[in-house]
């Protein structure tokens, strides 16, 4: 098996691989796809957020060293005081050309602590990074976190996640996710 930049054996994302000037280019793009979504039935102007959120997320992967970025297309079903559905889809940026093109994949539940006009969540499920490359291993594992969605308009509303992640047979280095979206 071929090593990969971005999984160079125990260190599971490449130090130094973020580029200045990137965080722009990545705003602009994350702002026309909220044009194109469409409205948040979960975060209509009701009292309390319930049914589906839908969004997009910034993602930037922590690891204490200069980390990776990411987008990703997030839902999770708001039902106040229990327990539901959560998912996210989404891609790390490249770059570098050497960069191997990474998926991710979000699949858990969520408990909604909803004061009104906003949810807390508290997180936990499945996730897998899998890179499109040949001979490169993808990681499946394990997350937990807390989210926070409040309402800014109706059918418009802010998102902060903080996710921790334990990969199955991956280092022991800690790899956080810090999350931001419309």
């Amino acid at each position: 098996m071929r090593q990969s930049p971005l999984f160079p054996g125990p260190a599971l994302l490449r130090a130094g691989s973020h580029r200045p000037g990137s965080g722009p280019r990545v705003l602009a793009g994350l702002l026309a796809l909220l044009v194109t979504a469409g409205p948040l039935t979960g975060q209509a102007a009701a009292a309390r957020l319930e049914g589906w959120s839908f969004g997009v997320t910034y993602d930037r992967y922590l690891l204490g060293v200069p980390g990776r970025d990411g987008v990703s297309f997030r839902g999770t079903a708001l039902r106040p005081g229990h327990w539901s559905s959560e998912f996210a889809i989404g891609a790390l940026l490249r770059h570098d050309p050497e960069d191997p093109l990474v998926f991710g994949l979000d699949l858990g539940t969520a408990y909604d602590a909803t004061p009104p006009g906003s949810a807390v969540l508290i997180k936990a499920g499945g996730t897998g990074l899998f890179p499109v490359s040949h001979g490169v291993t993808g990681l499946v594992g394990v997350y937990g976190g807390v989210g926070f969605l409040a309402r800014v308009a109706p059918g418009f509303g802010f998102r902060l996640d903080l996710t921790r992640r334990w990969f199955i047979g991956a280092t022991r280095v800690p790899v956080w996710q810090f999350d931001v979206g419309l």
